[in-house]
């Protein structure tokens, strides 16, 4: 662990902290993330500004790696789930900041 493996252009890395016993994968986009908890085993790491997913980790790797197929069944529905809902609002900040341009046209052109 600890290193960095190109997939198919799609960088990651990964990592495991033996002394907090936390396994880290973090894909390469270089955006600002934040974290967020999905039970007491996964969080996420979420873009600010595309809200897609950016990572992940495991905690209590070693007592929980045992699960590693259940949690990549999870895993994959959770990052579909949040990839749906980034492209939903996306399509909707882009219709909205789209009506509001129009808006100001509108106004300014009159």
């Amino acid at each position: 662990m600890g290193k960095e493996t190109p997939q198919a252009d799609f960088e990651f890395s990964e990592r495991y902290d033996p002394e907090d016993d936390v396994y880290y994968v973090t894909f390469k986009t270089g955006e600002p993330s934040c974290v967020v908890e999905y039970d007491d085993i996964l969080m996420f790491e979420m873009g600010l500004f595309s809200k897609m997913p950016t990572g992940f980790r495991i905690l209590n790797f070693k007592k929980n790696q045992s699960m590693a197929a259940k949690f990549k069944v999870t895993l994959n529905e959770i990052f579909q789930a949040k990839v749906r809902e980034a492209n939903l609002t996306a399509e909707r900040d882009i219709e909205l900041r789209g009506n509001r341009i129009s808006q100001f046209l509108d106004k300014v052109s009159t």
